[in-house]
């Protein structure tokens, strides 16, 4: 994998950055690790460093691409609902200019993954 992932997760007390970040690792993609907050530094980080992932709520997302976040072709959402409301794929997929990978992912900090969706799921 070839790829640099923007992590805008946590990584305390909600792990799900820490989590990603171990799994992304293991594929050999390099880590941003830019946490939750600003949109401006966010962006700021994604025009320095290119990423082609993006680790974040589906909202935030959104808000990204809406903000001119450009080539990302995988997002892995998380921490909020996604797949379950009607239209919010077709919604991130306009955003990001429709050729993108949309995960979205079910866990808890108890028991970290439980769920995530298959190639099959994300390529609707």
């Amino acid at each position: 994998m070839d790829d640099i992932a923007l992590i805008t997760f946590r990584y305390h007390i909600f792990i799900a950055g820490l989590m990603f970040h171990s799994g992304l690792e293991r594929l050999c993609a390099k880590i941003v690790p830019v946490g939750p907050g600003s949109t401006e530094k966010t962006l700021e980080i994604a025009e320095k460093v290119k990423p082609t992932v993006l680790v974040s709520n589906p909202s935030f997302a959104l808000k990204l691409a809406k903000e001119g976040l450009e080539d990302i072709r995988i997002l892995i959402a998380s921490g909020e609902p996604f797949s379950s409301i009607g239209g919010y794929k077709d919604k991130l997929r306009d955003a990001f200019g429709g050729d993108i990978t949309l995960i979205d992912y079910y866990g808890l900090a108890e028991c970290t993954p439980i769920a995530c969706e298959c190639a099959s799921a994300t390529s609707r």
